[in-house]
């Protein structure tokens, strides 16, 4: 794998008191597997995630896109 891939963004919106956070990893683990970590919520808050281990790197992005026909 040529190296680790990261999206973070946020959300802010006074009126309805919102503040929330949206990151996503791709590294690899130990034993070479492809790993997305999907992380969210409130910011200031420990929120959630998600991980999913893949052994190549295409399958992981279709999953990731909501397409599984891949």
């Amino acid at each position: 794998m040529e190296g680790l891939d990261q999206i973070y963004g946020e959300r802010f919106d006074e009126e309805r008191n919102m503040a929330r956070y949206y990151a996503l990893e791709i590294s690899p683990n130990l034993f070479g597997e492809v790993v997305p970590e999907r992380r969210w919520g409130r910011i200031g808050a420990k929120g959630q995630n998600k991980v999913d281990a893949f052994f190549e790197k295409p399958p992981s992005k279709a999953k990731l896109s909501g397409n599984t026909s891949a």
